[in-house]
């Protein structure tokens, strides 16, 4: 269809988004052959192949010609980087006005055109003087004039922005339907100039990119038909061979003949499966010499998958093969140097193996000392405070027994007997962490791990809250395993805290037990039976980074002041030295699974006594008088009661300072008994200003540290006894009488 058929027929937009199907009138429709003239002539000045600016200025020139007023016709393209319009054709507009004007900036105040490419829709300004378009360039355009502009946005067929044409009319207008029609027309042939200026220019870089590819590229590129007779070899190949013209034959003959009947038979057998061709063979060169070359091809078949022509191409490779050759000689020498080498590398190999297997040792053993260090200076305040609690608790315990009258004591005898021997209980869990810091011996024994879980199964579930489900899974008949029941209980509480942190949001945390076989030597554990227990959850998991630490003391994962970072480390150490395996498997966001493989015990089991602590009948020393230096508030004042009951006479401090003042004036006491991990001035150094006071006056020191040999032996000199914490007030009241009843100057 003509342009002037489609504009007879086009959509005119008056609005945006409202449209209506119009004709121009016959006072403002364009002569039909003045029309067609007008789209003859733009065709034919696209098909010259003119410049674009000479086609687009001609296009602007008719335009004013056959226009029915005076007006500027102006064209502006879009800049590379799509953010301005510029490049402007104007036959007739002012010099002046499009120097100053500049390159325009598209946005949705930018005048007429900046605008009607920011829109991708017209844009009629009837009034440049009035219109808050032309805000920013009013004062230039009505400088030059100019009272009026139409744009419209010159689009691609794929609704790519090209450019704005606009008109410029010197008085204010309004645009009639043929004149919009009109319009649109011309936009769309200047749409058509620059699409094809645009694709013969791609096409144009597109060649000559190839052209380049061709000439610079190393290798020498053909084609061929799909019989394989008529070939076209680029110019190179020519500069190679000395052939001025090449058909298959002549090709053929330029191949050595060694290789010649090889390569043919190839090529005719790609040719007949219409397969991929790719073979090395010497070419004979113009000097006479051979070259050794690579040469492949690859089909281009029609839609129909037959084969219409070969493309290939020919690799000079010959000094590739004259290094594989070169390799090969120098292979075949480094073999035998290698062969000569290989006895004096094995014996040196051997040696450091060695080596590194004694260094890796040592180092091993330094790790393991610097963590069991790390572990005692912990645990060591951990227990001494924890050792403050008992000491508490057994001294309350006692004072109810002599309190009660024989009535009462039977009622509750039963209850204090319980209680009794749970702070015994307490105070062995602490003497077994210090210890296990300290790498001593642990007390194992058989224990029944079903029947373990079974009676700490509701402190589990009291740790673990509400929003864990706890899942029990043990197998029947389960053998009895040799270890410290005590800390083996510890160390599935901890794996089940550790669960239950690592699921905040609540989970599963399955315990499992089953009876587990080592049946092949020379693995991580030593043949044997084992009990395999495990704890898993569904929580967060662990990275690889995380997984490869999870054993090294004071390395965590919690926020600070929710972990120490030693709870695995001591779990490690506690299966270790009890002959057995621990393991860990997880990864994010699939749970985390912890294995102990523990030994099976194969004697009878033994059962441990449950020890009953009675009530004693002390004695009173009510000639004594004892100075008390104790900062535990509640030890204290526990003792002090004790004090009150049996009539002794006292005095209390909570610290070193107080106690020396109570010295220096004079009171004469008989007796200081002191706490060691006094704040400031500790106790032994009390003990000798003391002694500067009164050389031989008793001392009996009171300490958190379970069998700490070391401080024992540092305290201790002639008259001083040590009395560890958690301790019963009828030892406490012996180890008075003790020290009292071997004073010379007081004896009971």
């Amino acid at each position: 269809m003509s342009f002037a058929g489609r504009m007879d027929k086009m959509r005119v937009l008056d609005q945006p988004g409202a449209s209506r199907m119009s004709l121009p009138s016959a006072s403002d429709r364009l002569p039909s052959g003045d029309l067609r003239q007008y789209e003859r002539q733009a065709l034919e000045s696209l098909a010259t192949g003119l410049p674009l600016a000479r086609v687009l200025h001609s296009l602007m020139q008719r335009v004013e010609r056959l226009a029915q007023v005076r007006l500027h016709a102006c064209i502006l393209l879009l800049s590379d980087d799509g953010r301005f319009l510029e490049d402007g054709i104007a036959p007739s507009l002012p010099a002046a006005y499009s120097q100053d004007l500049g390159r325009l900036e598209i946005g949705p105040q930018a005048g007429s055109c900046g605008t009607a490419a920011y829109r991708r829709e017209p844009v009629y300004v009837e009034d440049i003087a009035t219109d808050p378009l032309w805000d920013n360039a009013r004062e230039l355009a009505l400088k030059h004039g100019l009272r009026a502009c139409w744009s419209m946005p010159i689009l691609a067929l794929d609704g790519r922005l090209l450019g704005t044409f606009a008109n410029y009319y010197l008085e204010p207008r309004r645009p009639s339907a043929a004149e919009r029609d009109a319009f649109r027309l011309v936009t769309e042939t200047a749409a058509l100039a620059i699409e094809r200026h645009q694709a013969d220019r791609q096409l144009r870089e597109s060649e000559d990119h190839y052209r380049h590819l061709v000439e610079l590229n190393p290798q020498y590129t053909w084609t061929c038909d799909p019989t394989g007779r008529e070939v076209v070899f680029s110019p190179r190949w020519q500069q190679l061979t000395g052939q001025a013209a090449l058909d298959s034959e002549t090709f053929w003959s330029l191949l050595h003949a060694d290789d010649r009947a090889l390569a043919r038979q190839a090529w005719e057998a790609a040719l007949g499966a219409g397969q991929a061709y790719d073979q090395e063979h010497r070419v004979r060169v113009a000097d006479g010499s051979h070259c050794w070359m690579r040469t492949r091809a690859y089909p281009r078949r029609d839609e129909h998958g037959a084969v219409i022509r070969w493309y290939g191409t020919t690799e000079d490779i010959d000094d590739r093969r004259e290094a594989e050759e070169a390799l090969r000689r120098e292979r075949a020498t480094l073999e035998v140097q290698v062969r000569a080498r290989t006895a004096e590398l094995e014996a040196t190999n051997r040696q450091l193996r060695e080596e590194m297997q004694s260094r890796a040792q040592a180092e091993d053993l330094l790790r393991q000392a610097q963590k069991m260090e790390a572990v005692g200076q912990l645990t060591g305040g951990i227990a001494h405070d924890f050792n403050n609690l008992l000491a508490g608790i057994q001294a309350s315990l006692d004072l109810l027994r002599r309190r009660l009258d024989p009535h009462g004591l039977a009622a509750v005898a039963g209850l204090l007997d319980t209680a009794t021997q749970s702070v015994g209980r307490g105070a062995s869990l602490t003497h077994r962490l210090l210890a296990f810091s300290r790498r001593q011996t642990l007390l194992p024994q058989a224990v029944d791990v079903a029947n373990l879980i079974g009676d700490f199964q509701e402190i589990l579930l009291h740790s673990l809250g509400p929003q864990i489900h706890c899942r029990l899974e043990l197998e029947e008949g389960l053998w009895q395993v040799d270890a410290d029941p005590h800390q083996l209980e510890n160390a599935l509480l901890n794996l089940a805290i550790n669960s239950r942190d690592a699921m905040p949001a609540g989970g599963t945390l399955t315990i499992s037990a089953r009876n587990w076989g080592q049946h092949s030597a020379g693995a991580a554990l030593p043949v044997g039976d084992y009990l395999l227990i495990e704890v898993g959850d569904d929580g967060v998991g662990m990275a690889p980074e995380v997984l490869e630490r999870v054993f090294e003391p004071f390395f965590t994962t919690k926020p600070v002041g929710q972990g120490s970072g030693l709870g695995l480390s001591m779990i490690y150490g506690f299966v270790q030295q009890s002959r057995g395996q621990v393991t860990v498997t997880s990864a994010p966001g699939q749970g985390c699974r912890v294995s102990l493989h523990l030994p099976r015990h194969l004697g009878t089991p033994a059962l441990a006594p449950v020890s009953v602590v009675a009530a004693k009948v002390v004695r009173e020393l009510p000639s004594a008088r004892v100075l008390l230096v104790e900062d535990d508030a509640v030890i204290r004042g526990l003792l002090v009661q004790l004090f009150d009951e049996l009539g002794w006479r006292y005095r209390d401090a909570s610290d070193a300072e107080s106690a020396l003042a109570a010295l220096r004036e004079g009171e004469g006491f008989d007796l200081l008994i002191t706490d060691v991990g006094l704040p400031g001035l500790n106790g032994r150094l009390l003990a000798n200003a003391a002694r500067t006071l009164r050389p031989s006056l008793p001392v009996l020191f009171i300490t958190g540290y379970v069998n700490d040999a070391e401080p024992q032996s540092c305290l201790v000199a002639e008259g001083m006894q040590v009395l560890a914490k958690p301790f019963t007030l009828d030892t406490f009241v012996a180890k008075v009488q003790g020290l009292l009843g071997t004073h010379p100057a007081l004896s009971f």
